[in-house]
């Protein structure tokens, strides 16, 4: 669902949400969905998640499903690209407003 997520994130941009802070809640999801994928592998059940993680229950649900159906490899490999993009927008490297953009389109292509 990249294509949506684009269009949601250019939604955010133009109602005035600062990307710095966009990214910041997209490396958060993506450390959680990582820690559900990992926990979930070591027999932690739902519950036992969120009271490890300290989330609420229903988040970790939700994490659940989605990480079933992503390879850990690729969960990792967009999280390191989050947290470059995130890192290079702290610097002020590149148009902030198309850095989730090129990440997107990085990934839909295969290119590193």
């Amino acid at each position: 669902k990249l294509s949506q997520a684009v269009q949601i994130y250019q939604d955010l941009l133009l109602a005035k949400h600062e990307p710095v802070a966009l990214h910041a809640l997209l490396v958060s999801q993506f450390r959680l969905l990582i820690q559900v994928k990992l926990l979930g592998h070591q027999g932690y059940h739902q519950a036992e998640i969120a009271q490890q993680l300290s989330v609420h229950p229903y988040r970790v649900k939700l994490a659940l499903e989605t990480v079933r159906r992503l390879d850990l490899r690729q969960l990792y490999d967009f999280y390191h690209a989050l947290a470059e993009a995130d890192f290079q927008l702290k610097q002020g490297i590149g148009v902030k407003e198309i850095q989730f953009d090129l990440l997107v389109s990085r990934y839909m292509t295969g290119s590193p």
